[in-house]
């Protein structure tokens, strides 16, 4: 099976996730996020407070990893994914998108499609994961 490359550049369009509430934000507006709240998405969404850039050791780790775990995934799963970094805007409800990590690169047996989203975490984060590749994860 032909394998597509993953390395393309990321399209987060930060103004878009401003004007919208992203996947990213649900866990926070429903009160399940472990760190931030429905008001901390509200404050940056209306200007109230800027929201610092993410900084972390780990967090940039995890960034540069994320390709290459796609990958491995793929070679291991034999489902070819492209990489799509880009924000999603439904298209129904403007104010509702999403940036999924990538997504499959063609339809799977059953006739669907599907979306693969990364996430690293280091030792003391391994309770908020379900077994490896798995589709158990943090509310986050």
């Amino acid at each position: 099976m032909e394998q597509i490359s993953l390395i393309q550049p990321s399209g987060l369009d930060h103004a878009k996730r401003l004007r919208s509430i992203s996947a990213t934000d649900v866990a926070r507006v429903l009160g399940v996020h472990p760190y931030e709240s429905a008001w901390d998405v509200y404050a940056v969404k209306t200007g109230l407070v800027a929201k610092p850039p993410v900084t972390s050791e780990a967090a940039e780790i995890g960034g540069a990893l994320q390709q290459s775990i796609a990958r491995l995934y793929s070679e291991r799963t034999g489902e070819p994914l492209v990489w799509w970094d880009e924000t999603q805007t439904h298209p129904e409800h403007e104010w509702a998108t999403a940036t999924p990590d990538s997504r499959l690169a063609q339809a799977r047996i059953d006739g669907k499609r599907g979306l693969c989203e990364i996430k690293t975490g280091g030792p003391a984060q391994v309770y908020r994961y379900g077994p490896s590749w798995s589709d158990e994860y943090a509310d986050e």
